[in-house]
């Protein structure tokens, strides 16, 4: 018996070293790309962020960074469809007669990460939209 848990044992100690992954390889380097997927350095990459032009979004892999152009605002050609994705996810009757606002939270930027507001004046603000 004690023969058999020794063997149990380093079979599992040779197949955990066999299996795990090495955390310092090339697959787990963090790549960056412009927003045409041209390669950027990470100082580059991290420069243009902080312009607040682009959005970081995560690309093809877990391991891509690529930037995204900030749209400022848009408009919603026929809400009446919006309406019914909106009711129909959120399992609400949408009120047509009352506008609609979503809030977009794309991380953070220099615009909200001051940490200047506390809990009360954000609800309060939030209760007031």
């Amino acid at each position: 018996m004690k023969k058999v848990l020794q063997i149990i044992c380093i079979i599992i100690l040779i197949s955990n070293f066999s299996y795990s992954q090495n955390q310092n390889s090339e697959k787990n380097v963090i790549k960056y790309f412009d927003q045409n997927y041209n390669p950027l350095t990470q100082k580059e990459f991290e420069n243009i962020r902080r312009t607040n032009k682009f959005l970081d979004i995560q690309g093809d892999s877990i391991n891509h960074k690529v930037l995204l152009v900030r749209e400022e605002q848009g408009t919603i050609q026929n809400k009446e469809i919006l309406d019914l994705l909106l009711s129909s996810a959120t399992n609400n009757k949408i009120d047509s007669s009352k506008p609609i606002v979503i809030i977009y939270y794309p991380g953070k930027d220099w615009w909200n990460s001051s940490g200047s507001a506390t809990r009360g004046k954000v609800r309060k603000s939030f209760n007031e939209m």
